[in-house]
């Protein structure tokens, strides 16, 4: 539920932040606003492959895999939006803090999403299926938590 509301903040939010706050043109931020989560997917697919030789090779264990790749997800966009308390009005390093933040919490392909399959794979796509309705949930919270948080306060 954690990750969930993290990325919602994010995925609803951030033409919100780009505007308002960067004072970036709405038109011009969709582009900025799809590249973390492009970077996410390249992190997500690298990552996989590295995870993927490092088992092969018996030099880590499906739990250190699993752990790792958690801990990756969910520690490093956590100080990254704490750095971002601190770009002030630099729109460019804003975008890259932004890209970097989302981008490693694409290791998380390789953490929680795969435990399904380790815990039990017969029933994987249930248990998914009831945990990912859970988090989803956050979807809804996020922007009422954000409007509760803002108070239309915009600078």
């Amino acid at each position: 539920m954690g990750d969930d509301m993290g990325y919602s903040l994010l995925l609803y939010q951030m033409p919100n932040y780009y505007k308002n706050i960067q004072h970036i043109e709405v038109d011009s931020s969709g582009m900025l606003s799809a590249a973390p989560y492009l970077v996410m997917w390249l992190v997500g697919l690298v990552w996989a492959a590295i995870m993927d030789k490092l088992t092969a090779n018996n030099t880590l264990s499906i739990l250190s895999v699993r752990r790792l790749s958690q801990a990756v997800a969910m520690y490093s966009p956590g100080l990254g939006l704490v750095g971002m308390c601190f770009v002030n009005c630099s729109s460019t390093l804003s975008v890259v803090v932004l890209c970097l933040v989302v981008g490693l919490n694409g290791t998380i392909i390789s953490g929680h999403f795969c435990s399904h399959q380790d815990l039990a794979p017969n029933l994987a796509g249930t248990l998914l299926g009831l945990t990912n309705t859970g988090a989803s949930l956050m979807g809804v919270v996020a922007p009422i938590f954000v409007g509760a948080v803002t108070q239309n306060n915009t600078e």
